[in-house]
């Protein structure tokens, strides 16, 4: 249900016996998709893939006036297409973490790698995954789509899973919760025995606490691959949206694409138009900012335009 790492001759198996991009199947078993993992990143046979760390060789000073480095570029993947997605009842039936990419959405994460490798282009990319099946193969359908020299690394990343809903064994409990929600909202609803989406916004605001230190270069491209409400939380987080203006949104697509360039100039991120279309984000900041106060009186008088929220309309 996750990655399997093996050595390039395991079984009698070498790199050249991978199948190259044109010849891919996303009906390949799962130790032909490690080997294509482990030829892909560099160094894994040594240190596995988990440890591969995207540190620069020499550490940013922050107290120089320089402003600090940051990726090029951010990409956030929501899943394809799972067996769940298709049919709720699988729920009750299998632990959530566990349940796979329907074919659909083996085909939608094939084609969204390709998108990804048209973003990028030859840059390199350091990627990030939750450890839900889903992702796992919703990641791995990118990587084939990219070049072996250009990926930096890849990890396993459980602060951007998807929320805990609880005890999924009963199904109509949990409908009767996510008609609730609706009401409620969203972002402070808590399912019983489950999270709310504060709680995945609290691990979310961590993980962005390590990308920011981990990743000190200019030409990296950072790509997550996360699910639907993990992906709009790390916006809300980045660009520091309210919470009305998180619940305006909605979940991406299944494979979804959400892009944030960093203006070199300053250092700021954008969201592109094509994502803001996607989750319905413009009553939404969509350029970072360092603090609140950088917007001075625009924010205070926004800020004392608010109105009580209306929640009875998501």
């Amino acid at each position: 249900e996750g990655f399997v790492h093996v050595n390039a001759t395991d079984n009698g198996v070498t790199p050249e016996d991978v199948p190259i991009l044109g010849d891919m199947d996303p009906d390949r078993t799962d130790v032909e998709m490690a080997l294509r993992f482990n030829c892909m990143v560099k160094g894994s046979s040594e240190m596995g893939l988990q440890r591969q760390k995207p540190f620069p060789f020499k550490f940013h000073n922050r107290h120089s006036n320089r402003p600090v480095p940051r990726p090029k570029r951010i990409i956030l993947m929501r899943h394809g297409e799972s067996e769940g997605n298709r049919d709720e009842l699988l729920y009750t039936q299998k632990p959530d973490w566990r349940i796979p990419l329907s074919q659909d959405g083996l085909y939608q994460s094939r084609f969204a790698g390709q998108e990804v490798k048209n973003i990028v282009g030859d840059e390199d990319v350091y990627l990030y995954h939750s450890p839900y099946s889903r992702t796992v193969q919703s990641c791995q359908q990118i990587m084939h789509a990219l070049d072996p020299g250009q990926v930096r690394g890849i990890r396993e990343e459980p602060r951007i899973a998807e929320q805990q809903f609880g005890n999924l064994q009963d199904l109509e409990s949990l409908r009767r919760s996510k008609i609730e929600r609706r009401r409620y909202g969203r972002f402070f609803y808590r399912f019983p025995n489950g999270e709310a989406g504060l709680d995945v916004y609290s691990r979310i605001s961590s993980f962005i606490g390590t990308i920011r230190r981990d990743h000190l270069e200019e030409d990296c491209n950072v790509v997550i691959v996360t699910h639907g409400l993990a992906l709009r939380l790390f916006l809300m987080r980045w660009f520091q949206w309210t919470v009305e203006q998180f619940e305006s949104t909605h979940n991406p697509p299944n494979c979804g694409l959400a892009v944030m360039h960093r203006d070199p100039r300053d250092g700021r991120y954008t969201l592109t138009e094509e994502t803001l279309n996607m989750i319905g984000a413009d009553k939404a900041p969509t350029t970072s900012s360092i603090g609140r106060s950088m917007l001075r009186k625009a924010y205070v008088d926004a800020f004392l335009s608010v109105q009580e929220p209306g929640y009875d309309r998501y």
